[in-house]
């Protein structure tokens, strides 16, 4: 087992990976995958069969009745990319610069599912290393293990799931413990999942998309088991397991902090059990929680159609003493929730209704309020009448509508309908059907700003064993300007070929004008190709058929690397004229590979944590088939920051950056050498220092996570830097 840190630089011969595959380049942003030797061939983005197709656990989470259900509201792609992100700072996808197949999502509608995405920010306050965020993401999609409709009965009203309590859940084979199997849900429309290394082993490694390592800890001396999240920057979740000491707290949440030690935790900092008994409430609701600047954050519960429900999160802070016993607590934030009441036309019982944030001015006595109201569907589901189902929204009224508006409570649709941010209508399979965004509703003077949403399967389609590479579902959206956008998708939700026409798409009579790009994934759901509209000669759209001329239109083309640790990530992007022309060039990238055995109750975990940074960049300008020349290259020296005697997360953390730009030959009035810039870090990842290409150091310095001090060319004697 690899117990030290290794630092590799990828060869030419495949080590490749795509950083922003249309040429836009993250320096520090990185991607992680697990490996230990003997292991290390074993890529970091894997298909796991078991699951490919299935969302395995058959119930709900424990306190937010979260079950997403569907393979397409996983919050990571199965090609690495991010689907879903999170307001909690850790990586979720293997592979986020993975961008080539574009989004599932227009607007706030994911196509795929023919869901209402929301995900929207109550408190996000600024402090060390990362923030608190209360947040509230919300899903009419989800299903139960047969496949049907279910409400998911939240202490955040109906649907909803508060994005600062994500849950874990586990799923267990009986018959084989090595497809045992750990589901991080982290909201309502949004999950990534992890398999067990081996039947015995303790370590569960992200799968289908997903990065990370979640660690299991038993339980001991009457504390409970835990599951410990590692992601590749230093940051760690820590989660209450399954075993009778969890008591209310099953699968939840206990604490979330950073290499430079940075914590937020519920209830206690220490201990698993004084955590459960001061932070959750005898049904695992959240009571008391505590961010990285030590601001106490209260929630508040009443029992509202039949369950407890959060009516308000407040975050303090104090002056002195401790949190046992303050003094000078100030209140610096706080969101009120009020939920519907029963036998209300307007939503169910206990669906949320108003969401009230208070934020406390300078001035003495002085608030900024904003509001939020949310409008849902009740009753028998009629295409006609009324065109939705239980706990499904409606309208949303959003916050500058809100400041004016009084009547909102008693208006009839009709009047909200010009004030909402948001209109939905759905169909019997409660995908929506009709939906429109800011008041353009076509009424009251408004302009008539409607999208039409038909979704349609393909009758070939067989989900064999593995990947399959044929279209699942397609979506047509009719745009209030008469376009039309045909987008096509696999059986895992990843988004296929696009095609634009201006009319109906299935008319059998004149066809439309069209606008295809078309989209080629491999056995492996990675995109290997993009043919765009001047490359597509033929489109049929009752199969879904394309076909592509040999020698005219642009196509891009993705080589990936089949082997080795890096399968799937792509090494280079190439331009050719027709899919049987030369293919050029356009970008070609190596990394620097950075393994950390992480030490976790005494002993390694199964599979090391491994940070890639970019090492060199190629951007060609020449038109050329080989990597010879005409390109530009930068190239980056990462050091990292080291712990001892055994590996931390301290050790996924980057220390300085050393950028070395292309050079500028003098005749084109350059110097022929190569400029340089270093960055330093502080261990939470914020920048400290900036050596710049002429030898002059800026400096930051911060509070609660801001920047408040900053020095332009630092005397560096004074200091005592170097």
């Amino acid at each position: 087992m690899l117990s030290n840190r290794v630092s590799v630089k990828s060869s030419l011969s495949g080590q490749f990976i795509l950083v922003g595959v249309f040429g836009v380049l993250a320096v520090l942003a990185v991607v992680f995958f697990s490996w230990r030797r003997p292991f290390a061939n074993d890529p970091v983005i894997e298909i796991w069969s078991d699951s490919l197709t299935s969302y395995k656990y058959t119930g709900a989470t424990s306190v937010q009745d979260a079950r997403p259900g569907l393979v397409g509201f996983r919050g990571a792609r199965i090609d690495g990319s991010l689907r879903a992100g999170s307001h909690l700072p850790v990586l979720m996808a293997a592979n986020p610069y993975e961008s080539a197949g574009g989004s599932s999502r227009m607007g706030s509608i994911e196509l795929s599912t023919g869901t209402l995405t929301m995900d929207d920010v109550d408190i996000a306050l600024p402090a060390p290393g990362f923030s608190y965020v209360i947040s509230r993401s919300y899903n009419h999609g989800q299903v139960d293990s047969g496949g049907s409709s279910r409400v998911a009965d939240s202490p955040i009203g109906r649907n909803f799931f508060l994005g600062c309590a994500p849950e874990i859940v586990r799923y267990n084979n009986a018959g084989d413990h090595s497809k045992d199997q750990i589901v991080l849900v982290y909201g309502a429309d949004r999950y990534i999942e992890f398999r067990r290394y081996s039947s015995t082993s303790n370590t569960y490694i992200g799968s289908n998309g997903a990065c990370g390592s979640m660690q299991f800890t038993a339980a001991s001396g009457g504390e409970p088991e835990t599951y410990t999240y590692y992601d590749p920057t230093g940051h760690k979740l820590v989660f209450i397991g399954f075993d009778g000491n969890a008591g209310s707290a099953t699968g939840q949440l206990w604490t979330l902090c950073d290499a430079a030690g940075n914590k937020a935790y519920v209830g206690d900092p220490t201990t698993a059990s004084t955590a459960i008994s001061n932070g959750f409430t005898a049904t695992g609701e959240l009571l008391k929680a505590y961010d990285s600047a030590d601001r106490r954050i209260s929630f508040s519960t009443s029992t509202i159609g039949s369950r407890k429900r959060y009516t308000q999160i407040k975050f303090e802070t104090r002056s002195g003493g401790t949190w046992a016993s303050p003094t000078g607590v100030v209140e610096v934030a706080r969101v009120d929730y009020d939920y519907y009441p029963a036998a209300d036309s307007n939503g169910a019982e206990g669906a949320l209704r108003l969401v009230t944030i208070t934020t406390p001015l300078t001035d003495s006595g002085v608030s900024s309020t904003m509001n939020k109201y949310y409008r849902y569907y009740s009753g028998t589901f009629n295409a006609s009448t009324n065109p939705g189902h239980d706990s499904e929204i409606k309208m949303v009224v959003g916050f500058e509508a809100m400041r004016t508006y009084s009547t909102y409570l008693t208006d009839s649709d009709l009047y909200v309908k010009p004030n909402s941010q948001v209109y939905c209508e759905y169909d019997s399979n409660h995908r929506v059907s009709k939906a429109f965004f800011e008041g353009q509703c076509g009424c009251s003077g408004a302009g008539n700003g409607t999208f039409v949403y038909t979704y349609g399967s393909n009758g070939s389609y067989t989900d064999n064993a593995g990947y399959d590479t044929a279209w699942c579902t397609r979506t047509m959206v009719h745009e209030p300007q008469g376009r039309w956008t045909t987008v096509y998708f696999d059986e895992v939700g990843q988004a296929l070929s696009r095609i634009l026409t201006d009319d109906d798409p299935a008319n059998t009579g004149p066809q439309p004008n069209k606008w295809c790009t078309k989209v080629t994934r491999d056995g492996s759901g990675f995109v290997t190709d993009i043919s765009t509209p001047a490359n597509v000669t033929g489109y049929t759209h009752s199969t879904g058929s394309f076909t592509a001329s040999s020698s005219v239109g642009l196509v891009k083309t993705f080589t990936r690397v089949s082997s080795l640790e890096a399968t799937g990530f792509v090494s280079d992007v190439r331009w050719k004229e027709g899919t049987s022309g030369t293919a050029y060039y356009e970008g070609l990238w190596t990394y620097d590979i950075h393994s950390v055995g992480i030490y976790h109750g005494g002993a390694a975990i199964d599979r090391n944590v491994v940070r890639f940074g970019i090492a060199t960049s190629k951007q060609y300008f020449d038109q050329t088939s080989s990597s010879g020349s005409g390109y530009n290259e930068t190239d980056y020296t990462i050091t990292y920051n080291a712990d001892s005697p055994h590996p931390t997360n301290l050790d996924l953390t980057i220390a300085k950056v050393l950028t070395t730009e292309p050079s500028v030959a003098t005749g084109n009035n350059g110097s022929n050498s190569s400029n340089t810039t270093t960055n330093y870090y502080n261990t939470d990842g914020t920048l400290q220092f900036v050596k710049d290409e002429a030898a002059l150091i800026s400096y930051r310095a911060y509070t609660n996570g801001q920047v408040t001090k900053t020095i332009e060319d630092v005397d560096m004697s004074l200091t005592g830097g170097g």
